[in-house]
């Protein structure tokens, strides 16, 4: 994801297509204004299509969020993406977003 992301945001997915087997982790997310009390913005890693386990949420009054703990395994020609999901159609200024890949 590059900077430059924003509106109201409710569903929104980007992704590419991975060519080498490896592993994904250390998901990292941030805006640049908070999405409000009681809403939040919810960032899911997919693989082909499907919610993984490496996810993170950006709640109420917080600019930022990370899932340094879970660790997604991938195979070549696999679709990488990540969904982001916001509650009470909140207003996203410049989401910004990483993921890491390390080699299997």
């Amino acid at each position: 994801m590059s900077p430059g992301l924003g509106g109201t945001l409710n569903t929104r997915e980007h992704g590419t297509e991975i060519f080498y087997a490896g592993f994904l982790r250390r998901l990292r997310i941030s805006v640049l204004t908070f999405p409000g009390t009681g809403a939040n913005i919810v960032a899911t890693v997919r693989v082909d299509g499907a919610d993984t386990a490496l996810t993170c949420s950006i709640v109420g009054r917080t600019l930022s969020a990370s899932d340094l703990t879970n660790v997604v395994a991938i195979t070549a020609g696999q679709r990488v993406s990540i969904k982001l999901v916001s509650s009470l159609g909140s207003t996203v200024a410049d989401l910004q977003g990483c993921l890491e890949w390390a080699a299997s």
